[in-house]
């Protein structure tokens, strides 16, 4: 694919995930699927150009940084679709995606390594935000560690990691169909 086509798919990708970013402030009741498809927007470009990370990354250092500094006041909403959902995304298409070497198809990333991964994106995202609540949002802050409802949630996330890359996988492969069927 062309590098104009590329950098203009990049551009309404970040976009798609910016709103979703954005809406998935004001709208948290559908915030979880708004991150599924924010997540998802980025990762368009490296399933168009396998062999191409950089425009999926520019595109989520863009459509991250812009999310957070646009939904500050409500952070604690935004930062586990940019901390945990997109990273994961993109490591999950790169991950995946098979190389041959020695006339020996692999993935690039093994199965054990991406695991890792995904439990410390979900373990860094977890100290991050309740960090920023910390910071940003006091009275939650105070209310998620008076009892034990933070042991809880952990528990919640490091459950949950396998059913999100259930979902993921899905997501994934509708992206993957519509993209081939618009880009080609």
């Amino acid at each position: 694919m062309s590098r104009s086509r590329l950098v203009a798919l990049s551009g309404i990708c970040t976009a798609v995930s910016l709103v979703s970013i954005f809406l998935a402030n004001y709208v948290t009741w559908v915030s979880f699927m708004l991150g599924v498809i924010s997540a998802c927007a980025v990762s368009v470009p490296l399933i168009v150009d396998g062999k191409n990370g950089k425009y999926s990354l520019m595109c989520y250092i863009a459509s991250g940084v812009l999310g957070v500094f646009l939904v500050i006041g409500n952070i604690v909403y935004v930062l586990p679709i940019v901390l945990f959902a997109m990273p994961m995304t993109l490591i999950k298409v790169y991950g995946e995606s098979t190389v041959v070497r020695n006339e020996v198809e692999r993935q690039r990333i093994s199965t054990v390594w991406r695991w890792i991964l995904y439990y410390l994106l979900g373990e860094t995202c977890l100290a991050l935000t309740f960090g920023a609540a910390y910071l940003f949002a006091k009275p939650l802050f105070e209310r998620l560690f008076d009892g034990y409802i933070y042991l809880m949630i952990i528990a919640i996330v490091n459950i949950a990691i396998p059913l999100y890359n259930r979902l993921l996988t899905g997501c994934i492969a509708l992206t993957r169909y519509a993209v081939s069927k618009a880009w080609h």
